[in-house]
């Protein structure tokens, strides 16, 4: 590819403005998505790999289903290329990344793989996601999603039956929420206020979290969050003070932090 080195497309969509206004409708429209190299979102190309293929010799067109990664995505990619002149296919693997460029016929799309690299060359392509049913698939509407978490898919929600606060995938099998409480850690990365304002009405007391990160996280990237929303005003409860009373582990950097917390609070 041109522009995008391997897992890195930095160079690419710094290009991206001027390329795009190069490219035909629909290559422009999948190009310029912002979930496109959004390695968090659910609709990043990155680990997707190639499903079905149909070709139309007679009509130009050729149809590629890009399935999707049980672990990462909840849908598939399907890419119908219109007016192609090129088609170069293999079996490439789990997807890198891919790239789009203006071509003389209109566009060329690389895709790059762990084993191998596709190259389409058409008149223009549409890219549209479908979600696959699977058999672990809850029934429909069986609980909503109310907050996203920030760790590239999973939701705080409610169950429909029972109204009890579950965590999963939306469209997805949802977990209680006392089973995922390492998927809630995830709000320690924004400003405790933003995230208190965003916290549903009647889930789980963000206490919890923040304990949970200082009792079974201390020594990673939560534990060092939850000081920093200690440290920025995030009330100090009893139940926060004998988690931070507790601490036994991590460096002492983060030690020192919850020592100076606890004497704060004393004064």
């Amino acid at each position: 590819m041109r522009y995008v080195d391997d897992l890195d497309a930095d160079a690419y969509l710094d290009n991206l403005p001027r390329l795009a206004e190069q490219l035909p409708p629909g290559a422009r429209a999948f190009a310029t998505d912002p979930a496109h190299y959004d390695f968090t979102g659910l609709r990043c190309v990155k680990d997707l790999t190639v499903g079905a293929v149909r070709r139309d010799e007679p009509a130009g067109t050729v149809d590629i289903r890009y399935t999707g990664n049980p672990w990462k995505h909840d849908e598939d990619l399907v890419v119908r290329y219109t007016g192609v002149t090129r088609v170069d296919l293999a079996d490439i693997g789990p997807i890198r990344l891919d790239e789009l460029l203006p071509a003389p016929e209109g566009c060329r799309h690389e895709v790059a793989g762990l084993n191998g690299t596709i190259v389409v060359v058409c008149a223009d392509l549409t890219a549209s996601w479908q979600r696959v049913p699977r058999d672990d698939d809850p029934p429909p509407g069986s609980w909503t999603p109310l907050l996203y978490l920030g760790d590239r898919w999973n939701w705080l929600g409610r169950s429909t039956a029972d109204g009890a606060w579950v965590v999963g995938v939306p469209h997805r099998r949802a977990e209680p929420v006392e089973d995922r409480m390492d998927a809630l850690l995830h709000v320690l990365a924004r400003p405790w206020r933003e995230a208190r304002c965003q916290w549903p009405d009647g889930a789980p007391p963000l206490d919890g979290v923040v304990r949970h990160a200082i009792s079974e996280a201390f020594d990673s990237w939560p534990g060092w969050c939850a000081l920093d929303w200690l440290e920025r005003g995030y009330p100090l409860s009893g139940e926060l003070r004998a988690a931070l009373q507790a601490v036994r582990r991590g460096d002492q950097t983060r030690r020192k932090r919850a020592s100076a917390l606890l004497r704060r609070h004393e004064q």
